[in-house]
């Protein structure tokens, strides 16, 4: 009797194990996803700034557009970004309906070049923070989550 009980603690311990580890990876992926992204969403910046330089005649709110930018640049929640970033993506694509694409080509090109890495890179995040989630909210491994006190991730527009 004895040793089916010392079976199953062992058990038990190497499943919780299991699903802590678990967590641990896919954390670390969205981690390092993040991380992926913001380097992206610096050049994106740098692009999209040279892009307003080439153009200085065409009247628009540059400031606004400037501190979006800086504003994104700070933030430390996942929350406060998602907004943020609508608003700067509906600024990127009012600007680049003004300007056109006459002229602009190279740059528009390395924009364009940049928002692809960046929904590459999103969709993966994505698909990390949905199954973090998941596992968040299914039996047993909610029993873990609540103990490490694990909660759900933000998912990206």
């Amino acid at each position: 009797m004895f040793v089916v009980f010392l079976i199953l603690i062992v058990g038990l311990v190497a499943y919780i194990g299991y699903v802590y580890n678990d967590f641990i990876n896919v954390r670390s992926k969205i981690s390092e996803e993040w991380e992926t992204m913001c380097t992206n969403l610096k050049d994106r910046f740098a692009i999209f700034k040279e892009l307003m330089d080439i153009n200085k005649d065409v009247t628009f709110n540059r400031q606004e557009v400037l501190d979006l930018i800086d504003n994104l640049q700070k933030v430390t929640s996942k929350e406060e970004f998602v907004p943020l970033y609508q608003s700067f993506e509906k600024k990127v694509n009012e600007f680049i309906e003004i300007i056109g694409k006459d002229g602009n080509t190279n740059i528009l090109t390395k924009l364009y070049s940049t928002n692809s890495k960046i929904d590459f890179v999103k969709n993966f995040y994505n698909d990390n923070v949905s199954s973090y989630n998941r596992k968040i909210d299914m039996f047993p491994t909610n029993i873990v989550a609540k103990v490490m006190n694990y909660n759900k991730d933000t998912l990206l527009p």
